[in-house]
């Protein structure tokens, strides 16, 4: 029996094909472009694409989507079967290849290219009408801007970073302006801290100790930001950060004001002269536009590279070769790429753990058929969402799949 499946919406953005058709409602074109091409690509893959063999050849490339998008996924209708479908085949894949991961996410491949489609439309039209509509209805948010910055002209550069200076120098910021919308993963990150467990629970057999720390990392420099125990001013966060740490008394002013001068720099580091080929910034403008280097995903990064640096010498000091290792496969690829020894021996854990889930896949699989619709059920029917874990433990914010 086919599974439920989510529903497209309509009428479409997607068939705009001018800047005055997007330019008619308030709020960046961009995001509202790129949301609507994310979810009819998440929805396709959940109708029919899950069971295309290009598809599958890619997950198996890219061992699952990315962390974000493998959440949307989770929580899909039917997401249960037809998943168990689909990690049968990617989880033998990640142990079997622990070499550079050899694709990325397709869902955020088809994203970006949306962005830039938009993109283009808007800039290859960018008439005295089009900057009016433009200033009406508010224009590109700021990540959506540094993008389009790096792909028009230099008078267009200008223009746009007038604008969005004017626009953060409001006396209450915008918080989709410059963390971008719709962000439809904000509360479910919110969720998994709050859930994260205050210490590693190294007795779990499907957790990985270095998504652990650097969630716990995450978690805790949030809540020092948004709680104002942070005594130095926090450097400038990515979109996603500084939507999670958006509740801080004074937060978004400090953060406009910021991103206000560092635009101000690239427009001081762009030469007056007209002309200059589509495409081509100075280097204090591609600097100044460069996305931010966000102290919660420094720290985070940091964290999780300080904690895998333990498993290693862990693994080194190993008597013998260990029958569980606190290791997700990405971070498993990421040690073998700095150690093979200890990645050899993290993978034949990792193989014993991917035999059992692929088990368990099997028979979930075969329990959702008619045959055995009256068999009993165990935790097998679970194994679905473990594997997502397995594959990546940041899926779950470093929290265990229930």
């Amino acid at each position: 029996m086919p599974s439920a499946a989510p529903v497209p919406r309509s009428p479409s953005v997607l068939l705009l094909g001018s800047a005055a058709g997007l330019l008619t409602t308030p709020g960046c074109p961009a995001c509202r472009y790129t949301s609507e091409s994310s979810e009819t690509y998440l929805t396709w893959f959940a109708l029919e694409g899950h069971s295309d063999p290009d598809v599958l050849q890619v997950l198996r490339k890219s061992r699952g989507m990315c962390a974000r998008h493998t959440r949307r996924l989770l929580a899909q209708p039917g997401a249960d079967a037809r998943l168990t479908a689909v990690y049968k085949y990617v989880v033998a894949a990640a142990v079997a290849d622990l070499g550079p991961q050899r694709a990325g996410c397709p869902a955020c491949a088809q994203e970006a290219a949306a962005a830039d489609r938009v993109l283009d439309i808007l800039l290859e039209e960018f008439t005295s009408a089009t900057k009016t509509e433009y200033k009406l209805h508010g224009g590109l948010c700021l990540p959506h801007l540094r993008r389009a910055a790096r792909r028009t002209r230099h008078h267009e550069v200008r223009w746009l970073l007038r604008f969005m200076i004017a626009r953060l120098s409001a006396p209450e910021p915008d918080l989709d302006l410059m963390a971008g919308w719709p962000d439809g993963d904000a509360d479910t990150r919110a969720r998994m801290r709050a859930a994260l467990p205050p210490s590693y629970p190294a007795t779990a057999p499907d957790t990985c100790s270095v998504c652990w720390s650097s969630a716990d990392f995450e978690r805790m420099h949030l809540n020092a930001v948004s709680s104002g125990r942070s005594a130095a001013a926090p450097d400038l966060l990515c979109g996603p950060h500084l939507r999670d740490a958006a509740d801080a008394f004074g937060l978004l002013a400090q953060q406009a004001e910021g991103q206000a001068i560092r635009l101000a720099r690239a427009l001081d580091g762009q030469p007056r002269l007209l002309g200059i080929a589509p495409g081509w910034l100075s280097a204090a403008a591609r600097r100044a536009l460069a996305d931010p280097d966000c102290p919660v995903c420094r720290g985070s990064g940091q964290a999780a590279a300080d904690e895998l640096g333990r498993v290693r010498a862990w693994l080194r000091r190993a008597a013998r070769p260990p029958a569980t290792v606190p290791l997700c496969a990405r971070h498993a690829t990421w040690l073998h790429g700095i150690d093979a020894q200890a990645g050899r021996l993290a993978a034949g854990a990792l193989g014993d753990h991917a035999a059992r889930l692929a088990t368990e896949l099997d028979t979930a699989f075969r329990m959702r058929t008619w045959a055995h619709r009256n068999d009993s059920r165990g935790p097998e029917m679970n194994a679905w969402r473990r594997a997502a874990v397995f594959l990546d433990g940041s899926v779950l914010g470093g929290c265990l799949a229930d």
